[in-house]
């Protein structure tokens, strides 16, 4: 039985392959039409060669962890501080996506202020008794050692 090598081809010949094997052992009628629809539908995109070269080059080149979190900072302070969603949208990424911060991030301690600042953040508005003792203690940040309890 010979070795099926299809996952190691090009998308073109992979696609071309496909198609083939759909013209061979489809017989003709609405299945094989309907999987030429579908393979059709599944064309690389114009450029998606050049796109995936692009992200492959930012894969390598990560940001550092401060410049990471300045930039989810802003970008989680927008999306929580509109209006609209309040207060489902802070609620759900206090509880969500904290963990993509150090822990200590200064970062996360300053969206936590944020989000208690219902004067300027609408989305912290209506935030229950539960999501704002979840921010004070992320405002606060974790204990020191010596503050730890011991087992």
């Amino acid at each position: 039985m010979a070795k099926d090598d299809s996952c190691n081809l090009p998308a073109a010949a992979a696609s071309a392959a496909l198609k083939q094997a759909i013209e061979l052992k489809v017989p003709e009628g609405k299945m094989r039409d309907r999987a030429s629809k579908i393979l059709d539908l599944a064309q690389p995109l114009d450029g998606e060669e050049q796109m995936a070269e692009s992200w492959a080059k930012l894969a390598e080149t990560p940001p550092s962890p401060e410049v990471y979190e300045k930039s989810l900072l802003a970008h989680l302070r927008r999306i929580g501080c509109d209006a609209t969603g309040a207060p489902y949208v802070v609620h759900n990424l206090l509880w969500l996506h904290t963990d993509q911060f150090e822990e200590g991030s200064p970062q996360l301690a300053a969206l936590a202020s944020d989000f208690l600042d219902g004067a300027h953040c609408a989305g912290a508005r209506g935030l229950s008794g539960r999501d704002k003792g979840r921010l004070r203690e992320l405002q606060r940040g974790p204990l020191p050692a010596s503050e730890m309890p011991s087992d």
